[in-house]
């Protein structure tokens, strides 16, 4: 008889979301700066609804990047090397 895989299950419950943006080319950048510092994210997409577009500049839908809660500081630290205009454009959370 073959044993079950066990999973951890707390392990997902540690990712917080670190930044979010509606601009694809922030969110490139922001992505390749995480992969230079080798800081493991995960990229989720959230449609907006068209009522609350104005909120996001008219963008249809917005990028949510999340990270392990441990490597939060390191993240903070290599996000703020972003150029100042795609800087702007990310909601940075803190917490």
């Amino acid at each position: 008889m073959k044993k079950k895989l066990k999973f951890d299950k707390t392990a997902f419950k540690k990712s917080i979301v670190l930044c979010e943006s509606s601009n694809s080319r922030a969110v490139k950048l922001t992505s390749q700066i995480l992969i230079d510092h080798s800081i493991s994210f995960s990229k989720a997409y959230r449609h907006i609804p068209i009522f609350r577009r104005d909120k996001y500049r008219g963008a249809s839908e917005v990028c949510i990047i999340s990270i392990n809660r441990n490597e939060y500081s390191r993240a903070r630290a290599a996000i703020r090397e972003l150029p100042d205009n795609y800087l702007s454009r990310l909601v940075v959370n803190a917490i």
